[in-house]
């Protein structure tokens, strides 16, 4: 009876709508919400609050809410029940994603931090490849900051999901068509990023990267031989022991003399530039 009474009691005070007299009421019930689940609040009881759709809505209007202070709270609460539910929490991931990457372009920074901070707890805890249209969506934003953060959650997601159940479904287009756009970003950091994950993918997947890299247009194509040139003649970093050495790779390593020698296969970069010369060879014929 107690378990019904306050759950009824915060869903009462998150649905309803926000006014002056109100919103420093719900930011309470967020306040015992969190104390509850650091009082090992069973994760049943806990997700038991999301099959109400009203509550659902109510939560995700908190997380944008003009009032900043309620707005923050809301996506730290988010934090909390994320890592406390974990895949429980997966019938909702989706949604609150769609809602937490709108509050990411928000003209205040701290709530923008906040809502970008939630987006990778949900992608650290309750990781989907249902978020990969979410991220492609956001990497075709005008705002280059916005596709900054997009190429970041787009990355953090990779070592979070299963390849092989990537290639039974659409999802490995989406997962392709997020790589292109970053690779041919026109801002260097979101570029950056996509070379890191070009790097994860040909570590996972080499001949299906190979043909990737085919497909992308000539100056796609001509940034990645420049930037391989420039990391063939970087010397490399010693990397610690004891952790996971697909993330550890830094971008390029794949491409590097060291890592030729041990692979008696043809590098990408090697097929790459192979390929290059072939359609320089052809254009020549042609402009004759």
């Amino acid at each position: 009876m107690e378990c019904e009474n306050w759950q009824q009691q915060i869903i009462q005070h998150v649905i309803l709508k926000e006014n002056e007299d109100n919103w420093e009421l719900k930011e309470k019930s967020l306040l015992k919400l969190n104390s509850l689940i650091t009082t090992q609040l069973p994760s049943t009881q806990l997700i038991g609050l999301f099959k109400n759709f009203h509550f659902i809505e109510g939560y995700a209007k908190m997380i944008n809410s003009l009032r900043t202070q309620l707005a923050v709270s809301a996506c730290q609460t988010l934090v909390t029940i994320v890592q406390h539910a974990r895949t429980d929490f997966e019938p909702f991931g989706e949604y609150f994603m769609n809602v937490l990457i709108k509050a990411c372009g928000q003209t205040k920074k701290i709530v923008a931090n906040s809502a970008a901070q939630t987006v990778k707890a949900l992608i650290f805890d309750v990781p989907s490849v249902k978020y990969l249209q979410l991220f492609n969506n956001i990497l075709s934003d005008k705002n280059p900051v916005l596709r900054a953060k997009g190429a970041e959650f787009f990355r953090d997601l990779v070592p979070k999901v299963n390849f092989r159940a990537l290639s039974k479904g659409p999802a490995i287009e989406l997962f392709e068509d997020c790589l292109r756009k970053t690779l041919g970003d026109g801002n260097a950091i979101v570029r950056t990023i996509g070379y890191e994950v070009l790097d994860m993918y040909q570590l996972i997947w080499p001949d299906r990267t190979i043909s990737f890299i085919d497909s992308l247009d000539y100056l796609t194509r001509k940034q990645l031989m420049k930037r391989d040139e420039k990391s063939a003649n970087s010397p490399r970093k010693p990397h610690g022991g004891g952790k996971n050495t697909l993330l550890q790779e830094e971008p390029s390593s794949i491409f590097s003399p060291s890592k030729l020698i041990q692979s008696p296969r043809k590098s990408l970069y090697e097929d790459f530039l192979e390929n290059e010369n072939k359609r320089t060879e052809s254009r020549s014929i042609l402009e004759k």
